[in-house]
């Protein structure tokens, strides 16, 4: 039997994960996954506990209702960017398009804010991930026109 000091965390390598319904319990899940397919809902957190974990070469672009904290970096991982999904940097969120839309959209103005350092979540980085069904059609057309322009 292996002995706590002898137990490895969990570290998905290459798997797929289609079709989840996953509610994190505490919210954040802190693991390394690398090279993982996900679709489906992710009711959570994936955080990279701030280089601890690795949160790279996945495909996260059929994935609904997920938030990544704490150094995960988007370039090293797969989103639908400009699709159904949009990746807001916290230069981005400067623009005066989603200022504009923060103004009527209580979630986008809490991210906006926490980007900046001033809000109530504790990112741990700088870019958060917007998706398409938390917007109307005409706020995501700005959104999208001006954070992938």
């Amino acid at each position: 039997m292996a002995t706590s000091s002898q137990r490895r965390p969990l570290q998905p390598t290459s798997r797929l994960f289609h079709d989840v319904e996953v509610k994190v319990a505490l919210g954040t899940l802190r693991c390394t996954f690398v090279g993982c397919s996900f679709t489906g809902l992710w009711d959570g957190n994936f955080s990279a506990g701030h280089g601890r974990h690795r949160v790279e070469g996945n495909d996260f672009r059929e994935l609904r209702g997920a938030d990544f904290r704490d150094g995960v970096d988007w370039s090293k991982n797969q989103f639908d960017h400009g699709g159904s999904q949009l990746i807001l940097t916290a230069a981005a969120a400067r623009s005066p398009v989603v200022r504009d839309v923060a103004l009527t959209h209580p979630d986008l103005a809490m991210m906006v804010t926490s980007l900046r350092g001033e809000g109530p979540i504790a990112i741990g980085q700088d870019w958060v991930l917007l998706y398409r069904t938390e917007f109307e059609s005409g706020q995501w057309d700005e959104l999208r026109a001006s954070i992938t322009s």
